[in-house]
């Protein structure tokens, strides 16, 4: 999803050790201690001192005198300017003007989200660094930015983060504890760097429900699989999980590699709310209807009874819905040529070898796109035909040494390349 304009400014302007200083406590007396004055449109700053001093005096400090006062309105007035510079208020003298009381929560929460990870920590200091006109950043100034922080394996953590947002395309080098940015183009440079801190913090327990289900009802997904398609951590998707367990809205489909456990959709206790036999029939409707009207094919629905999952059908009905979608559109040529070529730098990879059919890149191709597959594996079974037709045609023209030769060797790639694209049909 990324980070927002605004938090992004927030994080050029604020400085990593603004969790460990005033400017957490100033945030969060203006999300929490500031009810009263939220239908303000001017906004005294006296008022926001008195509301934070009200606010240590109870937790922090007992002492309350002028300097003190002082001082902390000299520190209100250079925190109020930093959020002006980010755009979520107006500062004057002595008042604050149109504050956006929404966004300053939100930035509060981030900070707050910062500080349960050194990851993201690390992540702030080095977009602020290099927001501040450095593109080598070493680990002491890394240090210097988190002067406070307790953290363990910085160099291993600044490792993997450089790593990968390298493999996303991140022009930079990591050498002699030091990293060097190479990145031309600036403005990628903040979601490169900063994007990884957000997590879906800001979604409610009942929508991350809502999409682990949407997910399971289109396929079997194990806790890791469903952590990495919704980049939400493990943690969360097991009480996710177990809540929707209790609930009776997955069920246990299988087992896979290692004893992993994966789930789907309970059909008997619809979460979406159809019965069993509807959905069922309105899927394999859909789909004789459409074959019939699209492709003048007439399926008898009995074949379709032998789909064993609703799930199953509502997947074909889905992939159906999809190829007859528009293709010739600018996005979708883009999309379309440069997915061939990908895809084809992976197989060509593997029909230049001869791998063995349990090798760990055999089992890679398995895990090519499975309408990719399927074109891949029938486009096989064809060419050993079309060789064979060949090899006929060319028996009178050729030796049969050569014949025999030429035939092995079709049927071999050929087959080999079936093979192992459906090792988990």
């Amino acid at each position: 999803m990324g980070l927002s304009t605004t938090n992004l400014a927030v994080l050029r302007t604020f400085e990593p050790s603004s969790i460990l200083g005033e400017s957490m406590d100033f945030f969060e007396m203006l999300k929490y201690d500031t009810d009263d004055l939220r239908n303000e449109h001017i906004i005294e700053k006296d008022q926001l001192v008195t509301k934070y001093l009200e606010r240590i005096n109870s937790s922090k400090l007992k002492q309350k005198t002028d300097y003190f006062n002082n001082e902390i309105k000299k520190k209100l007035n250079k925190f109020t300017k930093k959020l002006r510079n980010v755009n979520v208020l107006i500062d004057e003298p002595d008042v604050l003007l149109d504050v956006k009381w929404s966004k300053i929560e939100e930035i509060c929460d981030l900070l707050r989200l910062i500080e349960r990870s050194d990851e993201r920590q690390i992540r702030w200091s080095l977009y602020h660094l290099f927001s501040s006109g450095k593109k080598t950043i070493s680990l002491t100034d890394i240090k210097k930015q988190l002067d406070g922080f307790k953290i363990p394996n910085l160099e291993k953590t600044l490792k993997k983060i450089t790593k990968e947002e390298i493999k996303s395309g991140f022009d930079a080098s990591f050498e002699n504890s030091r990293l060097t940015i190479n990145h031309l183009d600036k403005k990628y440079i903040g979601h490169h760097l900063a994007d990884a801190i957000e997590e879906m913090y800001r979604r409610s327990p009942g929508e991350l429900e809502e999409d682990v289900l949407k997910l399971i009802d289109d396929g079997s997904y194990s806790n890791t699989e469903i952590s990495q398609l919704l980049s939400l951590d493990e943690g969360t998707v097991s009480r996710i999980m177990k809540k929707l367990r209790n609930k009776n809205k997955i069920i246990h489909s299988s087992f896979g590699d290692s004893g992993i456990r994966y789930h789907t959709t309970n059909c008997d206790n619809c979460p979406f709310g159809q019965t069993k036999t509807s959905c069922r029939r309105e899927a394999i409707e859909y789909i004789v209807t459409t074959t019939e009207k699209i492709f003048e094919v007439k399926i008898p629905p009995k074949k379709l009874d032998e789909v064993e999952t609703n799930q199953a059908l509502l997947k074909i009905k889905g992939i159906l819905a999809l190829a007859l979608k528009e293709k010739n559109t600018k996005l979708e040529r883009d999309m379309t040529d440069n997915l061939e070529k990908y895809l084809s730098m992976i197989v060509q990879k593997f029909i230049a070898k001869e791998v063995k059919i349990n090798s760990n890149y055999h089992k890679s191709m398995a895990k090519l796109p499975l309408l990719y597959r399927l074109g891949l594996s029938k486009g096989a079974k064809e060419g050993i035909e079309i060789i064979n037709n060949i090899v006929d045609e060319s028996s009178k023209y050729m030796k049969k040494q050569d014949l025999v030769k030429l035939k092995k060797y079709a049927m071999i790639k050929s087959t080999n390349l079936d093979n192992s694209l459906r090792v988990d049909f």
